[in-house]
């Protein structure tokens, strides 16, 4: 469970970095465009290996299910530091 917060928080900072940087070169989102950010700038996402990818405007991991469709009773203010 650790893990899974571990890949979503990481994941949300990937994802607003992301975006920040399209709007920034002013260019549109393209999976190489995608994987050459993560490379410069982003190694470890998730802590078991899950594969990371942009899909619908989300940044999302093959290991780990979206944290907003599951569900999980999160208390507020539990946030997970980038690791």
């Amino acid at each position: 469970m650790a893990e899974e917060s571990v890949c979503a928080a990481n994941r949300e900072t990937v994802e607003r970095m992301y975006l920040a940087f399209l709007v920034e070169k002013d260019i549109e989102h393209e999976d190489s465009i995608f994987n050459q950010f993560l490379i410069e700038n982003f190694k470890g996402v998730c802590p078991t290996g899950g594969v990371i990818s942009y899909e619908e405007g989300k940044v999302k991991c093959s290991m780990h299910e979206d944290e907003s469709k599951g569900g999980e009773d999160k208390s507020p203010g539990e946030e997970v530091p980038w690791l």
